[in-house]
């Protein structure tokens, strides 16, 4: 591939983080994002980074974007939809994300050599499919609108690439942590409760804390999907993740550690839509990525937590 990126709704965490990672790879990263709350958190890259604002639905202001920067590649990061929204709220889901993803299909349906990247969920897709440790070709039963969302998207674009030949990518990250996470949101465990410890607010846990999850440190996430791309390991689903399950539990304990500060929790009873055990298998990312190490817990944390109070404090 050449050496232009797209990310589309790429202000985002992982969207952040990817143009940082394209950047310093030598790439020419353009993004196209309904907001961007300020060019500087791209630092000694943001001379490699073009940000045109807008939102996904406008198809036509995506397709001249292309038009005008002839990028090889296409990150779609854009979802509208959280985990926790029921199940009235679908026909609202179809109209942002999926028939959005349709129209953008149709742009570059006829575009040689563009490939086409598509993040997905590593949770929410295989929902409560009864087994504990997820394969890529495992069975889907996703249990809310985002995974439903997140699956029906992953086969427009096969189905997509089958009629018209683009060549993809599907991503399905477990759950990721790092720098430029929103420590003040609602999403991201480790991300919001270091937002809670820097605060001395009390944390909120759903359930009793033994739900179990894979984390990756946001770093070895971008490493990976970069090396994918350039690699061109295309028409192919990937689970990007730890391949380790913790329970929250052991995240908690984790940043007690790392902090030095004790955690002030407060368990609230736990939700339907919560599966109770998800890990994702990741021998298939490893098998392309030569010599991969993954940060562990307390290191990605240590970071996290290094980042939080350089960039948050001196805000």
């Amino acid at each position: 591939m050449n050496n232009t990126v797209l990310l589309i709704g790429g202000c985002g965490f992982i969207g952040t983080n990817l143009a940082i990672g394209f950047a310093s790879r030598g790439c020419q990263v353009h993004i196209y994002d309904k907001l961007c709350p300020d060019d500087k958190r791209f630092g000694e890259y943001s001379n490699k980074i073009e940000i045109a604002r807008g939102d996904f639905s406008d198809v036509e202001k995506i397709r001249q974007i292309i038009e005008d920067t002839q990028p090889s590649l296409v990150v779609h990061l854009v979802s509208n939809t959280i985990t926790n929204k029921n199940i009235e709220s679908v026909i609202d889901d179809i109209n942002e994300d999926v028939l959005s993803t349709v129209k953008l299909l149709n742009v570059i349906r006829d575009r040689q050599n563009l490939k086409f990247v598509y993040f997905s969920s590593g949770g929410t897709v295989y929902g409560n499919n009864g087994k504990r440790f997820n394969e890529e070709t495992d069975p889907t039963c996703p249990i809310n609108t985002y995974g439903w969302t997140k699956l029906c998207i992953e086969n427009l674009i096969r189905m997509h690439s089958f009629q018209f030949g683009t060549e993809y990518l599907i991503l399905r990250p477990s759950n990721p942590y790092g720098p430029w996470q929103n420590i003040y949101g609602h999403q991201g465990l480790v991300a919001v409760t270091l937002g809670k410890v820097m605060n001395n607010e009390e944390i909120t846990v759903w359930g009793d804390g033994s739900i179990i999850r894979d984390y990756i440190y946001i770093g070895d996430l971008v490493d990976a999907v970069i090396s994918l791309c350039l690699h061109n390991e295309y028409n192919e689903t990937y689970n990007i993740g730890s391949g380790t399950g913790l329970s929250v539990n052991s995240i908690l304990k984790a940043i007690e550690q790392v902090t030095n500060k004790g955690l002030n929790i407060n368990y609230i009873e736990g939700r339907k839509t919560d599966i109770a055990t998800n890990v994702l298998d990741n021998k298939k990312m490893l098998s392309k990525l030569a010599n991969f190490k993954l940060a562990a817990i307390n290191e990605g944390i240590t970071e996290t937590w290094k980042w939080i109070n350089k960039t948050i404090k001196e805000k």
